[in-house]
């Protein structure tokens, strides 16, 4: 009867030890590696905080659906450092990453020098991401 007492305390201590940890990376846009195991960098090229202004845009398809996509300009302190990863990238894909999950992730094609980025998405929800953006970048 002791025994049940410590082995299935220790048992569970051991399950929550063992289980392997959600990444949770900073919001904001990364990389794309060749790495099979998790193909988004380490650390962000920008993260949401080095945002300054976000718009929302939206376009009605044929359906008469309503498309939504947020567009946007990084920091003055951050343009040149979204200039070179995007010139870096030409040809690769890089990748909006918001709550741990991927949002898109744009082919680059040229190296964009004012900081310009845009964030679409079909099956997410653009407006709610939006809205929650730009409650974190008003309460900084």
């Amino acid at each position: 009867m002791m025994n049940r007492f410590i082995c299935i305390p220790l048992c569970l201590f051991l399950l929550s030890v063992c289980n392997p940890k959600k990444n949770e990376r900073p919001n904001g846009w990364y990389y794309i590696t060749d790495r099979v195991e998790d193909s988004i960098s380490l650390e962000p090229i920008v993260t949401i905080n080095d945002f300054e202004e976000i718009k929302l845009d939206s376009a009605e398809n044929l359906k008469g659906k309503f498309i939504y996509q947020i567009t946007g300009h990084v920091a003055a302190d951050c343009v040149e450092k979204w200039a070179d990863a995007t010139e870096h990238s030409i040809g690769k894909r890089i990748g909006f990453v918001f709550q741990d999950e991927v949002i898109c992730t744009p082919c680059i094609n040229c190296r964009i020098e004012t900081g310009s980025f845009a964030i679409s998405a079909q099956d997410t929800d653009i407006k709610s991401i939006y809205w929650q953006i730009v409650r974190k970048i008003h309460s900084r």
